[in-house]
């Protein structure tokens, strides 16, 4: 098996919760054992949810750093991006040109739960895939005649 460039995307940052944590990080890890290069990317319009302030906020103070250690805690150091597309539109963890260039170039791009719409960020991205988190619901809507699930 040729070994893939895969990017995971999901909410971990703007849901800093254990399982949130928990989920996103397997995904991706599990991939790397499979022996991929693998990358976890965030990029969403919703504010984060910033646990110390108990609030969600228009920054990325408590999201970034936060990624960085789940990162980090999990084998994934440097191979993390997260965009602040609610306010600047600046890319941490890594470089824009970087970031974008592997979304565009990746074998493909793992979307945990459809939560980031890639149209309405402006981002260009190659083999785009739903990862679905929730079974069923999806399947019984396409099932009913739902051309795009639920």
């Amino acid at each position: 098996m040729r070994k893939q460039r895969l990017i995971v995307v999901g909410t971990l940052a703007n849901n800093p919760y254990a399982g949130m944590a928990w989920m996103h990080m397997q995904i991706a890890v599990g991939l790397r054992r499979l022996g991929h290069e693998v990358y976890y990317f965030e990029t969403t319009s919703q504010w984060p949810y910033d646990p110390l302030r108990q609030m969600h906020v228009n920054d990325s103070d408590y999201a970034a750093p936060y990624l960085a250690r789940v990162a980090e805690a999990f084998g994934m150091k440097g191979r993390w991006a997260y965009r602040r597309s609610y306010s600047d539109k600046g890319w941490l963890g890594m470089s824009r040109a970087e970031a974008e260039t592997l979304l565009a170039e990746a074998d493909a791009v793992l979307n945990v739960a459809g939560a980031t719409k890639f149209a309405e960020e402006g981002l260009k991205v190659g083999r785009l895939i739903y990862f679905g988190t929730d079974p069923v619901g999806d399947e019984i809507a396409v099932a009913q005649g739902e051309k795009n699930g639920s």
